[in-house]
């Protein structure tokens, strides 16, 4: 990669992260499959008196295997500017 290249994607990098997220942290029954990185359908009715309904990337996906329970822990992630409905 030569320094025009570094540049471009060091600049597609910041107006990707340079933006300001809202977070939600969520605690369920598990899957196996789900990682971080991939993208999830959420519907949440009522969230705090809002509702959830939105396609969002997981950002950090802790499972945990306890007595023949498999439970998950998760962040996900969503651009602030649009509304979480």
């Amino acid at each position: 990669m030569n320094n025009a290249q570094a540049a471009a994607k060091a600049q597609s990098m910041l107006s990707y992260y340079n933006r300001r997220w809202q977070t939600l942290k969520v605690s369920a029954l598990g899957l196996v499959g789900v990682k971080a990185g991939q993208m999830l359908m959420m519907d949440i009715p009522d969230l705090d008196g809002n509702s959830l309904y939105a396609l969002v990337l997981l950002e950090k996906v802790t499972h945990t295997f306890e007595h023949d329970v498999h439970t998950m822990d998760f962040e996900v992630q969503k651009l602030e500017v649009q509304s979480w409905t």
